[in-house]
C-alpha cells in the first residue's frame, strides 16, 4: 500500500473548494473512499462543487463512498480537559480510516485540523500532527 500526502496553500474560500473538489472528484471517478475533515463553512462550498462535478456529496454523513466530519468537532475529540491528546487524536483518525477502509478501496482524505491548530498558534501541535 503506498501513501502520498500533499500540502496545498489557498488565497480563498472558492480557490480552496475548487482545489479541494478537484481532489476529491478525481478520487470518487477513480472509485475511493473520500473523508472529509473540514470547517463547516468549507464544507458547504466543497459540497457545492463536488455536486456541480457530479458527486453526490449532500448525503455524505451517510453516503458509502463519502464522508464528513467537522474539524472543530474533531479537534475538541482530540482533546482532554482542553489540551491536545496524542492518544485521543490516535483513536480517532484510526477508528475514521478503519472504518472507511472496510471497503478494501483507497482512501483519499481532506483535513483541515492542523489548519485550526495553528490559527490557535498551536504551532508544534499542528506540526507533530
Amino acid at each position: 500500500m503506498t501513501g502520498e500526502h500533499l500540502i496545498q496553500l489557498f488565497d480563498a474560500p472558492r480557490s480552496l473548494a475548487d482545489g479541494v473538489s478537484q481532489f476529491l472528484i478525481d478520487g470518487w471517478r477513480a472509485g475511493d473512499d473520500l473523508l472529509v475533515v473540514a470547517r463547516s463553512k468549507h464544507w458547504k462550498l466543497i459540497a457545492d462543487y463536488l455536486e456541480r462535478r457530479g458527486c453526490p456529496a449532500r448525503d455524505s454523513l451517510v453516503h458509502d463512498r463519502l464522508r464528513y466530519i467537522d474539524a472543530a468537532d474533531a479537534l475538541r475529540a482530540m482533546r482532554r480537559r482542553g489540551v491536545f491528546d496524542r492518544p485521543a487524536a490516535l483513536a480517532l483518525v484510526t477508528a475514521l480510516v478503519e472504518n472507511r477502509s472496510r471497503h478494501a478501496r483507497p482512501l483519499r482524505i481532506y483535513g483541515e485540523i492542523v489548519d485550526l491548530l495553528a490559527e490557535e498558534g498551536n504551532f508544534e501541535t499542528a506540526a507533530a500532527l
